[in-house]
């Protein structure tokens, strides 16, 4: 095994994530860096790795045992693409948190901060089911951890309802897998994508379905998804921003790995179709009655998940890339939203609607970055969401889903009418008298002005991801490739 392997994407934040309590006693900002340095790794890493898993996978044998009997990490272009989106989105988190005075929440802060992304990570590069799970466990401890970290009561009454329904979701995905393993005494997922049809029939539906539901809930699918506009509202920014980007991609990736990849089922694909306009749609006009933009972005981002999971559905090659491509707005265009009200609510003591009246006039650069932001997410050219969102509707339209379509584009008027009323409240009431205006700190301004650019950059040159969508989706489309290369027909090994 060389030296640096794609494993260091996951041990390198663990280790740094149970160091940060002692670099505490050296500087009290000393975690809080460390946890940026540690990101910022990953992302070089990452980009690193990306050319190379696009010419050829990499299998990464642990413990000296070759697959399907030891543990290894399956480095593919879907993986590795995902894994570079986490850690990248992660490491603007970090930059966003450097600001953070509170020195009694910042080793706290970084050090689940790094095992939210360590486990999100750990998720779309390992190659075996059960460690698929434990690393979904780490990430979702870490997540009820982080939304009630202020200890106010939205934000324990969020992470309670996080923690009842993440403990479903871990029964459910957990029975899947026991059910698999008696059935097939393997937990790598390609041996178990090789020996898939052998299950018995009723058994393997079973199965699939617990899995289903599991990854539902990580995906926040309708009508699984109730608890998630309470997490995004009561979660600090910075930690609904992580959300929003890096953990339900996550648990996006884990769908569709195993529906393509693993389970040979088209129902459960198809199902996604329903469940997406369901998601689509339940979600735009619940976010239509909100008077609170951090809730309504909540119900915004569940809306735009629902159309990932409508492009999965889908199931053709142009909608896969359609749903990857929006894989990527989306996390960018969330991360915006939920960074720029973060600081936005903070000077105007709140993120109501009442709140927010004027704040625009007060803080123009601000509300400028949130309405670029909120136009992306509404698909208007030239920004990055245009593109994407046509992908979609495009494939849909060419897989003769007028009807769907036609709902889709209804709930996009919805999300027009709030998004919209909120840019209207900014900038068109009076300026507010009560609030003081304050130096915006240096370390929030710089993601937030990346996150813009690739905002703009992507929308006018998202032929640059052309190459790296085909690639994805061809690994996610060719089960029978991933299995040889896992299982060491095909591929590289470290």
């Amino acid at each position: 095994m060389s030296w640096f392997s794609p494993i260091l994407m996951v041990g390198v934040p663990l280790f740094v994530a149970f160091l940060i309590p002692l670099l505490g006693y050296i500087h009290k900002k000393a975690g809080l860096y460390a946890m940026s340095l540690t990101l910022l790794f990953n992302t070089v890493a990452g980009f690193y790795f990306l050319p190379k898993v696009f010419v050829k996978p990499i299998r990464v044998i642990v413990a000296g045992y070759k697959p399907p009997f030891g543990i290894n990490l399956a480095i593919t272009p879907f993986s590795i693409f995902m894994a570079c989106l986490i850690s990248l989105m992660g490491f603007l988190v970090s930059l966003y948190l450097l600001k953070d005075n509170t020195t009694e929440t910042q080793e706290k802060f970084s050090m689940l901060i790094l095992l939210v992304v360590m486990g999100s990570t750990g998720i779309v590069l390992t190659g075996d089911i059960f460690n698929m799970f434990v690393f979904l466990e780490i990430t979702s401890i870490s997540s009820y951890a982080l939304t009630a970290i202020k200890k106010d009561r939205k934000g324990s009454e969020a992470g309670i309802k996080f923690l009842l329904v993440g403990s479903i979701s871990s029964t459910l995905l957990l029975l899947g897998i026991a059910l698999i393993y008696n059935q097939l005494g393997t937990l790598n997922i390609a041996d178990i994508a090789n020996r898939f049809s052998q299950m018995n029939p009723k058994v393997a539906f079973l199965a699939v379905s617990f899995l289903f539901l599991g990854f539902g809930i990580e995906s926040e699918m309708f009508p699984l998804n109730a608890w998630a506009p309470d997490v995004y509202q009561g979660a600090p920014a910075p930690v609904a921003a992580l959300f929003s980007a890096v953990t339900v991609k996550a648990g996006l990736y884990a769908m569709v790995r195993f529906l393509f990849t693993v389970v040979n089922m088209p129902v459960f694909v198809k199902a996604l179709l329903v469940f997406g306009v369901l998601t689509v749609i339940v979600s735009e006009l619940s976010a239509l009655r909100q008077k609170d933009v951090r809730r309504m972005l909540g119900y915004s981002s569940l809306g735009q998940i629902g159309l990932i999971l409508f492009a999965i559905g889908i199931g053709t090659t142009g909608a896969l890339k359609g749903a990857i491509f929006h894989f990527i707005n989306h996390a960018i265009l969330k991360a915006t939203l939920f960074l720029t009200i973060g600081l936005l609510a903070k000077a105007a003591g709140g993120s109501t609607f009442e709140d927010l009246k004027g704040i625009g006039k007060k803080y123009p650069f601000l509300a400028g970055i949130f309405a670029i932001a909120a136009l992306g997410v509404m698909g208007f050219p030239p920004l990055n969401g245009f593109m994407s969102k046509l992908m979609i509707l495009t494939a849909a339209v060419k897989a003769e889903h007028i009807l769907l379509v036609m709902l889709i584009l209804a709930a996009s008027v919805i999300e027009g009418v709030y998004y919209f009323r909120v840019l209207q409240i900014m900038f068109k009431e009076p300026e507010p008298t009560r609030i003081e205006k304050k130096a915006i700190p240096l370390f929030s301004v710089i993601p937030l002005v990346i996150l813009v650019v690739a905002i703009v950059g992507i929308g006018l040159f998202p032929g640059v991801l052309t190459p790296y969508l085909k690639g994805v989706t061809m690994d996610i489309m060719n089960r029978s490739n991933y299995i040889a290369a896992m299982l060491g027909s095909v591929g590289g090994g470290l």
